[in-house]
């Protein structure tokens, strides 16, 4: 396990991949209170804004996939954050050849074998004239369920141990084993609730779904509990320390455990953790941003971050929308197979 005093590092790096490893991610402004934007900024953003009416929706069974203009809202969503976040990351990740070869896996690898495999389901269909094999679809849709599961409680830990250095309250081993543990049985959590919840997903485990089912009961116990210990674990660090922890610090576990709660009955509820991610992330490509440039005047440096937030919001919807910015009548309802995971 690495150094406590190592944590910000290891966190800012797993956020988003190795995309984030480049020097100016760790030049945060030096003030009485160290923060990526402003205390209540991070704090809002990774999850101050989200974790509360997540706990209503799952409390009060909120039916939000049938609100009158949820596919409007889903695609809002989609361009004013998801999107961008992707765009913010892809330009940090290419930006040099030495961050290129620094990452190849990230920055050649993946992307050849993606390509690949999309040739590979394309032959089929131009050769012979044929639709697309749906199994084809659905494989990848499990893969990148895999990777997400990951991807989220990485960022999720990321995120609390980043904040942790930055307020001054590191965490013990034992704190930090709760934390990292319980993130660890919601990466688990995540795959049982996709591989129950997406039922398309057993066509590649036909004789596997009761162990699914009780994978999902055991990692959801689990998760209660894991929960607990996170929470055990932050009264021990403020007790510690003598005041409250960073609140940034405190919200990103349970941002993901309610949003599970919520996926645990819908996959629509794979909208809402997309957008509390991506909100996540945000504020460190912005940060990155702001210490690159050379501004003589406050007025300056928000007409930058506004362009740079403008630009990669339209560059996002550019790329994963195109000329279909207006959505069809079945983009994203819940019998449609886009967004799942």
């Amino acid at each position: 396990m690495e150094r406590i005093g190592q944590q910000a590092t290891a966190g800012v790096a797993v956020l988003n991949g190795p995309a984030l490893q480049v020097d100016a991610a760790v030049r945060v402004q030096q003030s009485a209170r160290p923060a990526i934007i402003t205390p209540w900024v991070d704090f809002l953003c990774v999850g101050g804004l989200v974790v509360v009416p997540f706990a209503v929706i799952y409390a009060l069974d909120v039916p939000f996939s049938e609100f009158r203009y949820w596919n409007s809202t889903v695609l809002l969503s989609q361009v004013l954050f998801n999107y961008p976040h992707f765009i913010a990351s892809y330009r940090l990740l290419y930006q040099s050849k030495e961050i290129i070869q620094r990452h190849p896996w990230a920055s050649i690898y993946l992307p050849i074998i993606l390509v690949s495999y999309i040739l590979f389901c394309l032959i089929h269909p131009l050769i012979f004239g044929e639709p697309i094999n749906i199994k084809y679809w659905h494989f990848a849709d499990l893969i990148s369920t895999s990777y997400l599961a990951i991807h989220y409680t990485g960022q999720a830990w990321g995120m609390v141990a980043s904040f942790s250095y930055l307020g001054g309250a590191l965490l013990t081993k034992s704190e930090r084993h709760a934390v990292r543990g319980t993130l660890y049985v919601f990466m688990v959590w995540h795959i049982a609730i996709a591989n129950v919840v997406a039922p398309e997903y057993s066509i590649f485990f036909p004789g596997i779904g009761d162990f699914l089912k009780w994978l999902l009961s055991t990692t959801t116990v689990l998760a209660h509990v894991g929960m607990a210990a996170v929470v055990v674990a932050f009264l021990s660090v403020a007790r510690r320390i003598g005041r409250v922890p960073p609140l940034a610090m405190l919200v990103p576990v349970p941002v993901l455990y309610f949003g599970y709660m919520i996926l645990t009955r819908g996959r629509e509820g794979i909208i809402l953790l997309q957008l509390a991610h991506a909100l996540q992330y945000l504020i460190f490509p912005l940060r990155v941003e702001m210490n690159r440039t050379e501004v003589s005047s406050p007025r300056q440096r928000v007409f930058h971050v506004l362009m740079y937030i403008t630009g990669i919001a339209v560059v996002g919807n550019l790329v994963f929308v195109g000329t279909s910015s207006i959505p069809s009548s079945r983009c994203c309802s819940p019998q449609s197979s886009w967004p799942q995971w």
